[in-house]
């Protein structure tokens, strides 16, 4: 990434949770679903203060747009939007500043976030700016090592680990094929697949299910895809999206067999999107 001292751009993201619990009964014709929501969106400018020799920048954030949302079964627990809410322990975090830095490969490192975290008076606000949460926001997926042939039918390979909230906790391939060259710009599709190889660096971390996992049948989805520019070499545009879905069945002892088991979903779906404007 070609990071120039005094740069400025704006960037948004979002990161996205989903947690469903579905369960249903054919024989007594109940069902229950229970679905949980959290979503955080930001707009923010980055200014690039230094460059160091082996690359690396350091990078200034300042908030510009923030929007918080979360809901479960009993109905909306917080509903943000700075554009339109300007009161509040969440209105307070515009125009502040944190800084981090950017390695060549993408990967992030908070650097100062002491000025925001006096901002910050609400759990909400708390959770935002955990340094977790920053590192996650403003890492840089997918971006090809040095070196790498970026041109039509290309790929290159990366891995991650499940998000955080994770029923259970794996390991991604993450293989980014480019569809696309147009004027310097890479259009690239990624497919993920578990992998149970060990990665070095990559902490796999541990899942909600514990021993529950093993009374599950298990099936993941994740794709995404990218905008790249090979001159810069600057992501402008990437999304992945993530399902984890969990299916338990079993038949009740005094169940009818022609309607069915009781069947037992659990889903955990993960968005991420991040984007030049």
């Amino acid at each position: 990434m070609n990071y120039q001292p005094g740069e400025v751009d704006t960037f948004k993201v979002l990161q996205e949770t989903t947690k469903e619990v579905s369960f249903e009964q054919p024989s007594k014709e109940k069902s229950k679903l229970d679905r949980n929501v959290g979503r955080v969106e930001m707009v923010f400018d980055q200014k690039v203060d230094s460059v160091k020799p082996d690359g690396t920048a350091i990078l200034d954030i300042t908030v510009k747009e923030l929007v918080f949302f979360s809901k479960n079964s009993k109905g909306v627990n917080v509903d943000f939007n700075s554009k339109e809410d300007k009161g509040g322990t969440l209105a307070s975090l515009i125009g502040e500043s944190y800084k981090i830095s950017m390695s060549p490969d993408g990967t992030v490192e908070v650097v100062d976030k002491e000025d925001i975290m006096k901002k910050c008076r609400s759990r909400e606000a708390k959770t935002i700016f955990k340094d977790e949460y920053i590192i996650k926001r403003h890492t840089i997926r997918g971006i090809p090592k040095p070196g790498t042939a970026v041109s039509k039918g290309k790929s290159w390979v990366r891995y991650s680990s499940s998000p955080k909230g994770a029923l259970d906790a794996k390991a991604f391939k993450k293989t980014y094929n480019v569809k696309q060259m147009k004027d310097g710009t890479a259009h690239v599709k990624m497919t993920g697949s578990q992998t149970n190889k060990e990665i070095e660096g990559l902490d796999v971390g541990s899942g909600s299910m514990g021993f529950m996992a093993n009374i599950f049948d298990t099936k993941d989805t994740l794709e995404g895809s990218m905008v790249y520019d090979t001159e810069t070499g600057e992501v402008v545009k990437s999304e992945e999206h993530l399902v984890s879905e969990h299916v338990a069945a079993e038949q009740p002892k005094d169940g009818d067999p022609e309607k069915g088991p009781d069947v037992l979903t659990m889903k955990f779906i993960h968005k991420y999107s991040f984007e030049k404007i």
